[in-house]
């Protein structure tokens, strides 16, 4: 299933829907979102794992590089697309 149309949904509204799908026996589901919810989903991540670190939690050194390519991709944002084919 492809989603198009929605590109504003907040990723945790587009995760619902493709969650939905798989309940509805869907082989598989993307949705095609803009890259301002997708940062902001990633900068809100970001502040979660570096509280994380702060309280201790977890492998300090797999969280950070979980960050690291957080911000690498906020740095040089590219989403992938559909290869349309006429």
């Amino acid at each position: 299933m492809e989603i198009e149309g929605l590109p504003d949904l907040k990723v945790e509204q587009a995760f619902e829907l493709s969650d939905a799908s798989a309940e509805r026996s869907a082989g598989g589901c993307t949705i095609k979102l803009n890259e301002v919810p997708i940062s902001e989903y990633l900068n809100s991540n970001i502040t979660l794992l570096k509280w994380m670190i702060a309280q201790g939690y977890g492998d300090v050194r797999t969280i950070e590089r979980r960050i690291k390519s957080m911000e690498a991709w906020l740095e040089n944002p590219v989403l992938l697309e559909a290869d349309i084919t006429k």
